[in-house]
Parts: C-alpha cells; sequence; structure tokens
C-alpha cells in the first residue's frame, strides 16, 4: 500500500470519537481498568472524557436506549503484541465474537508487510481494535501501546466517503481492496495530522446499503482544533455525525 500525498503536520489537531453507552460511569471504570484510560478534562454537561496517550473518548449517556454498532464501526489502538493482547482479553471474557480460534486476525495485504489485529468488547459492547503493522506514516506519531491508530467508519460508497473526508482536511494515504468470500472490501485510510480514519466498504453494504441504525453506540467525532473549518455539524456518507469544535 504505497504512501500517496504527505499529509500535514497540525499541533492540537485530533479526533474524539463519542460513545454512547448506558453507564457512564461505568464505562470510565470499564475504561481505566480494561484499557488504561485516565480521566480527562473538557466533556461537556454530563460528558467525561478519558484518555490514553494521544486518544481521548467522549463518553455520553443514551437515556438507557438500545445501542448497536452504526457507520462508526470501531476505534483502533496501537498494540506491541496483538496475540498477547488477544489473549488477555480473552481470559477477562472481553474477546469480540467475530474474531476466530486465534483470538485475531492477520491481514496480510495491508501496509506491505500485513497488519494484525483483533477486536476487544468496550462498554456496552463498543468494538476497540488493537493492532500494529502500519509502517506509513507521513506525520510522525505516538506508537506507544494504547494510542490512537485510527477509527473505522463504514460506507456504502467509498468514493463519496473519500470526498467527503477531503473536504475537511484529509489526505489519502493509501487504498486497498481486501478479498472476502462475499467479494472484496474496498478500504482507505486518510489522515489528518497524526489521526486517520480507514474507510471500509464490504461487497454486502455496497450491494444492500448502509443498515438502519438509528442509535448508534459511537455516536460521532468531533474534530477539534481544526482551525480551518468552521465549527458546526455534519453527516458523513455513511450516516456518521462529526462535529467540529
Amino acid at each position: 500500500m504505497p504512501a500517496q500525498q504527505p499529509a500535514r503536520s497540525e499541533t492540537g489537531f485530533r479526533i474524539i470519537p463519542r460513545l454512547a453507552v448506558s453507564d457512564v460511569d461505568a464505562a470510565a471504570r470499564l475504561m481505566a481498568e480494561a484499557f488504561g484510560f485516565a480521566s480527562e478534562s473538557g466533556g461537556a454537561g454530563s460528558a467525561l472524557r478519558v484518555r490514553r496517550a494521544n486518544q481521548v473518548i467522549e463518553l455520553t449517556g443514551n437515556g438507557n436506549g438500545s445501542r448497536q454498532a452504526g457507520a462508526i464501526h470501531h476505534l483502533a489502538l496501537v498494540a506491541d503484541d496483538v496475540p498477547a493482547m488477544a489473549a488477555h482479553h480473552r481470559g477477562q471474557g472481553r474477546l469480540e465474537g467475530s474474531m476466530p480460534a486465534a483470538g485475531f486476525v492477520h491481514a496480510p495485504q495491508m501496509w506491505g508487510n500485513g497488519v494484525d489485529y483483533t477486536f476487544i468488547d468496550g462498554p456496552d459492547g463498543a468494538i476497540i481494535e488493537y493492532c500494529r503493522g502500519r509502517d506509513v506514516f507521513p506525520v510522525p506519531r505516538d506508537l506507544a501501546e494504547g494510542a490512537h491508530d485510527h477509527i473505522g467508519v463504514m460506507t456504502a460508497d467509498i468514493a463519496a466517503s473519500i470526498r467527503f473526508y477531503r473536504d475537511l482536511g484529509f489526505e489519502v494515504i493509501a487504498e486497498v481492496s481486501v478479498p472476502d468470500v462475499a467479494g472484496p472490501t474496498e478500504v482507505a485510510f486518510v489522515d489528518r495530522g497524526a489521526y486517520s480514519i480507514e474507510l471500509f466498504s464490504p461487497a454486502g453494504i455496497r450491494k444492500d446499503g448502509m443498515p438502519a441504525v438509528t442509535a448508534p453506540l459511537w455516536s460521532g467525532l468531533i474534530l477539534s482544533g481544526a482551525s480551518d473549518l468552521r465549527a458546526g455539524t455534519l453527516t458523513g456518507p455513511g450516516g456518521e455525525r462529526i462535529t467540529i469544535a
């Protein structure tokens, strides 16, 4: 996966995913005990923010409504040893149900030498990925365990999603087609500063469209410190909610 244009270097820019949970305090405790996050100031109202390395998450209440995965599919963090991380979380009963017997997946198409990743159940079942293997970094970034790697956003129209994020100042770093029995999953990584979004479009979603999810777990992304963008709220091609702060 060759690099394309170099991403801009920005001091202060970050992406903060919002996670809507049934119990904000319990979610903060789980993020601390299981994932190493600590309290961070800045949440509005009853929202709480937690942070590990360069990744902040905003935890919000969901009114006790039922939540499920939506367009914002997962948050990915760096892991030094993905198989060991998978084994640890399996032992705690947190390995996400789609993972194979090994507890992790090796994706040979990604980033030249391939990537190992595992999915872990976070608060209320929100997917948290641990991964290792990316070797294309146009902007230097924190590669410590638990730091930001990317945010996975599902879309039925990857070309439209690429255009949308380019308009928000992101640059395409790599594109790849990942084989699958149902048809290829089209993937594009778009970066702004030291933050990445993985846009991915499974064959079934391209055929049938995005599922109707009115109450997603990962409920939105806050783009903070983007001085060139006007403050406001946008909706992405996959239905993801973007807040420019």
